[in-house]
């Protein structure tokens, strides 16, 4: 009985403890995004408009301030794979296409958008799996076209909160999102299936 009692105590430790990876704490949905189940490009550009080219990433632009950029999933190139709006350009300025709509009101199913202080997003999502100061590789991976004309004294964002791990009983999931903040304020979210 002793033994089939620590047999049973030590196949539910491993179940708990699984591959080692941390759980994902952060959201799931970005207006239409979703990391639990991908969303069809095509639903997404047809939302969207009409795009400017027809190879990820789609870039749209919906006033001088507000940038979205959506690529696909490279395993699953009919499925989106991250998402990122923005108050400044994310992408190349003649890729960009003029958005039917102002997704600036996307919001997290939480409902965190552009403009939501640093304490709600901890709030909603807990400690980020990280904090740090944006560096210039950062800037130029996520703003490519903005960021070789940023002056090195005012970056992307003053802060980035990552949340990144993967989805409860979903062991190869690995998911990320990342908050850039500015004055205490969300200025960028960027939420991502890793394959």
């Amino acid at each position: 009985m002793i033994m089939r009692t620590l047999l049973f105590v030590a196949m539910l430790a491993l179940l708990t403890v699984g591959s080692g990876d941390p759980i994902y704490k952060g959201p799931t949905r970005l207006g239409t995004f979703d990391v639990v189940r991908p969303v069809s490009i095509k639903a997404v550009l047809r939302q969207l408009g009409e795009p400017t080219s027809h190879k990820s990433p789609f870039c749209y632009s919906y006033d001088e301030n507000a940038y979205l950029r959506i690529s696909a999933i490279h395993e699953q190139p009919e499925s989106a794979g991250e998402l990122l709006i923005s108050g400044v350009p994310n992408c190349p300025a003649k890729t960009f296409a003029k958005a039917g709509f102002d997704f600036r009101s996307w919001k997290t199913a939480e409902g965190i958008g552009l403009g939501a202080s640093k304490e709600d997003v901890l709030s909603r999502y807990g400690a980020p799996t990280s904090m740090k100061k944006p560096d210039h590789e950062l800037d130029l991976r996520f703003f490519s076209e903005y960021a070789p004309k940023m002056a090195h004294t005012s970056p992307i964002a003053q802060e980035v909160l990552l949340y990144s791990g993967v989805l409860k009983g979903l062991p190869n999931s690995w998911t990320s999102a990342r908050f850039g903040m500015q004055e205490g304020k969300v200025a960028w979210i960027m939420l991502t299936i890793d394959d």
